[in-house]
């Protein structure tokens, strides 16, 4: 039987395949030899190579080592026409052409025949057999670099060294010249970016540093400062489900059709919503209201006249706990109060200003209490030498003066912390000069993270200008007609108010029920 001939292809390949791993073994193996410089053959074999490419030979080594890999691995020719390839030569060769500057301004010390003396002492050097000389960009570069040099001068080596890198780094990524040089740019930019965001945060930490130094050290609130409490739970009373059902004998006495009567108990109020189909008189309900009923109401009415809602007072009005605050609204960032649809009115997520009218000082604790425990810088204007309780928790001053450098470190943003920042005043200090400078403070925070509290015991005369500045107005100063009149409030309520406050958002007012401290939280903070 013959004997089966193998295919011309497959004999061909395997000596390809031959061919190349010897190839690479030797190429490695010699790339070996020369780097670590083993016995006179690899010494021998290092000076020729650096002969060749001067300072730069152990990278030229390594590619010899990497190339006997490839060809070991891969079992092909080098890719040396594709364009990569052709970049990372024109780098190569830029960087032998420079190095050759030190060897040229060795080689001009002694004789003005360049090109001679450098041979001269390439010789000597391969016979003396010191790796440790300098030789430059060895014969490559020394050909290319004279070339260059007779040509164009110094200065021309010089650019067109940088043009090769450029050209190499260019076709390395594979870009045009407009492309790299629009990367280079983009590029440059981000380095800079990074440099001015460094600089930005050692200034900041060195700010901080000083502060450190410059600023008082505060005392902080304890953190078990409102560890114990309890979040009350609303009842229904025997009162509150006979309110309505009277209610419900009134819409029906009245032929009125409602589908659905609800009610909701807040800490201050009984609210009961009446939903109908049909338009209900407003005011026949309101008399007939006011004769059946022995409890005060005030009535609202939505503006599609569908949703009619009554608001009694609680029969147990009472504050909200900070412990209350802090387990169920503790997201916000100063609490104002629990309105009349049961929802916390709060100064969140935005930049606020806000006036409070209040008649006792002791109202106020409540607010820079809230504000120190969530840790928020704050900052006390106590005009009225009220708040001393406080002075060792907070940034406290009595001078109104100093209210002229807060603008400075406002307007200069020196300040990137959120800030909240009290002005305790009263009707017997105030003067035009002080209500312009908070006027423009207010202004300035709108722009900042700035939350500006004013507190007064009394209201400014002709100045409705300052009032439309704040973005809210709190009331506890309900037994006062001039200040409810602010609210739109000509007259009294009906209700017992007394304990309420009302918050006024740019034309809404709603009711609220608001914070207070224990005695036992006000004794913590003396301690």
């Amino acid at each position: 039987m013959p004997k089966v001939k193998k295919e011309p292809y497959e004999s061909s390949k395997k000596k390809n395949l031959f061919f190349y791993e010897i190839l690479g073994i030797v190429l490695a193996v010699l790339s070996f030899f020369a780097l670590a410089k083993l016995g006179s053959f690899g010494l021998y074999l290092f000076l020729t190579i650096k002969l060749l490419f001067g300072d730069w030979a152990f990278l030229f080594i390594i590619i010899g080592l990497l190339a006997g890999c490839y060809f070991l691995m891969v079992h092909d020719h080098l890719p040396i026409s594709s364009l990569r390839v052709i970049g990372i030569f024109f780098i190569f060769l830029s960087l032998i052409v420079l190095s050759h500057f030190s060897m040229h301004n060795y080689i001009k010390q002694y004789s003005e025949d360049y090109f001679s003396l450098t041979i001269s002492v390439y010789i000597d050097y391969f016979k003396t057999a010191n790796s440790e000389s300098i030789t430059g960009g060895g014969i490559v570069g020394m050909l290319f670099f004279y070339l260059f040099y007779y040509l164009l001068s110094i200065p021309g080596v010089i650019i067109i060294s940088l043009l090769l890198i450029v050209l190499g780094v260019s076709f390395i990524s594979r870009k045009t010249l407009n492309e790299f040089f629009k990367l280079i740019v983009k590029v440059l930019k981000a380095v800079f970016k990074k440099i001015k965001l460094l600089i930005v945060k050692s200034r900041s930490a060195i700010k901080n540093i000083n502060q450190e130094f410059n600023t008082p050290q505060l005392k902080k609130l304890p953190k078990n400062f409102i560890k114990k409490g309890d979040i009350s739970e609303y009842t229904e009373s025997n009162s509150t489900i006979e309110i309505i059902n009277e209610i419900k004998l009134i819409l029906n006495k009245l032929n009125y059709y409602h589908y659905q009567v609800d009610h909701y108990l807040t800490p201050h109020l009984i609210v009961v919503e009446i939903k109908s189909y049909l338009r209900i008189d407003y005011y026949k309900l309101e008399n007939e209201l006011s004769r059946s009923l022995t409890k005060p109401f005030l009535l609202k009415i939505n503006e599609d006249d569908s949703i009619i809602m009554i608001e009694f007072s609680s029969d147990e009005i009472r504050k909200i706990s900070l412990y209350e605050v802090f387990n169920s609204y503790n997201n916000n960032i100063l609490f104002l109060g629990i309105n009349d649809h049961f929802e916390v009115e709060a100064l969140d997520d935005k930049h606020f200003s806000c006036l409070m009218f209040i008649n006792k000082i002791s109202n106020l604790y409540f607010y820079i209490v809230l504000s120190l425990l969530k840790r928020y810088k704050v900052r006390l204007f106590d005009l009225n030498n009220e708040l001393t309780l406080f002075k060792d928790y907070l940034l406290y001053e009595t001078n109104s003066d100093n209210i002229n450098q807060l603008i400075v470190d406002v307007e200069n943003k020196e300040d990137d912390e959120i800030e909240i920042c009290f002005i305790n005043l009263s009707k017997k200090i105030i003067d035009k000069d002080l209500i312009d400078k908070i006027r423009y403070l207010i202004e300035l925070s709108k722009e900042l993270p700035f939350y500006f509290i004013v507190r007064l015991d009394n209201y400014i005369v002709n100045d409705h200008y300052f009032y439309d500045s704040f973005n809210y107005i709190l009331t506890l100063d309900n037994c006062s007609i001039d200040v409810l009149k602010i609210f739109g409030f000509y007259q009294s309520t009906g209700l017992k108010i007394g304990e309420e406050g009302l918050i006024k958002d740019l034309d809404v007012v709603m009711r609220v029920a608001v914070g207070g401290l224990s005695e036992e939280e006000r004794r913590k903070i003396e301690q």
